[in-house]
């Protein structure tokens, strides 16, 4: 483990479950607290005070919602990371366009 890393136990299927709920509101974030191991849904319309959220931002650790995860810059850093240059360049050749997802897969 590196320095300034944090290393969580926690179930996937806990993850991908709250990061589904999540992103089917419009107005809504989860959080996981590493100290209670448990996982904190915000709705806007919930009715919680500004000290409450306020103790859960500085608390808890955000999970991402749809809109805060870029796919395309995922497949560009992962192709950075990619020795073999033949297929390094079948990957950058690939994610030009229209299609890109599928070409990256399919490379």
């Amino acid at each position: 483990m590196k320095v300034g890393e944090v290393k969580i136990k926690v179930k996937l299927d806990d993850v991908i479950e709250m990061l589904e709920f999540v992103n089917d509101g419009m107005d809504s974030s989860a959080y996981y607290n590493d100290k209670t191991n448990e996982f904190i849904y915000i709705d806007d319309y919930l009715d919680m005070s500004e000290d409450e959220k306020e103790e859960i931002y500085d608390n808890c650790i955000g999970l991402p919602t749809k809109y805060y995860i870029d796919e395309y810059s995922m497949m560009q850093e992962f192709i950075e990371n990619i020795e073999d240059v033949k297929l390094y360049n079948q990957l950058q050749i690939a994610i030009n366009g229209s299609g890109a997802f599928r070409r990256f897969k399919d490379t």
